[in-house]
């Protein structure tokens, strides 16, 4: 019994320790690379909980298993040097996924913002186009807008996009998002027609309008699309473009 009492407080400081470090670290990872309303958006949140449960049953399980008062000291740190390592590569694979999956661009495509992933981007972007940009370690997505298509392009691209390669991945069609300004406002609604289209939502888009500090009159939106059918509205000025809120709702 007293054996087993002392298993299970090695179990329980490990448990501990490791669920300071992990969620540490993977918090900040979270936070720097999917910013509101990327975690959902962008499931950074469910990669991130994933990356929690796998360290949290690995590391404390071991420990539970190995641990034993009759080892020498010389064996028990051998244990805990290969928890430690074990724990650590899940957590590097975890951190690798995150980042791997982790949105660099939202792009205004046309008629909507589409959110677009590491994991997507294609190989040797960076000399496909000038628009791209290496993003910083602690940096979230940044904001592209796609140039109007010439003639020529239309019917290969509009295939290309009814194939499932979206027109956003179109490198050729990149611009930098101040640039197209005036056509991301040509496109954008008032949002007095959300509220009017969404009256069971009515309140809750209110109250999130009134939390930016800004009058509905200078407001407008966009839908914004990402993998996985997830979709939410994108709330502009209707004077520059600049986004204010994102709300999750699907103004489709």
């Amino acid at each position: 019994m007293h054996h087993f009492r002392k298993k299970i407080c090695a179990f329980i400081a490990s448990l501990v320790i490791s669920s300071i470090t992990t969620g540490i670290i993977s918090l900040l990872a979270l936070k720097a690379w999917y910013p509101f309303p990327y975690e959902k958006i962008s499931e950074g949140q469910r990669i991130f909980e994933l990356t929690m449960a796998v360290n949290l049953i690995i590391g404390p399980a071991i420990t539970f298993v190995t641990f034993t008062p009759k080892k020498t000291r010389r064996e028990i740190f051998f244990d805990i040097c290969i928890t430690v390592t074990i724990q650590a590569l899940a957590l590097a694979y975890g951190l690798w996924t995150m980042w791997n999956a982790r949105p660099i661009y939202t792009i205004f495509e046309y008629d909507r913002f589409r959110v677009i992933h590491q994991s997507e981007l294609p190989q040797n972007l960076y000399t496909r186009t000038p628009f791209a940009r290496r993003p910083h370690l602690f940096e979230g997505p940044s904001l592209l807008a796609l140039r109007p298509m010439e003639n020529q392009e239309k019917l290969e691209m509009t295939i290309s996009a009814i194939n499932g390669f979206p027109l956003s991945l179109q490198t050729t069609l990149w611009k930098s998002y101040k640039s197209e300004r005036s056509t991301i406002l040509k496109e954008a609604r008032p949002v007095s027609d959300l509220l009017a289209r969404f009256p069971d939502k009515y309140f809750y888009i209110k109250k999130s309008l009134d939390n930016t500090g800004k009058p509905i009159e200078m407001l407008a939106y966009l839908p914004l699309t990402a993998r996985d059918k997830e979709f939410w509205t994108v709330v502009i000025e209707n004077q520059n473009a600049d986004i204010v809120i994102y709300l999750p709702i699907d103004s489709f």
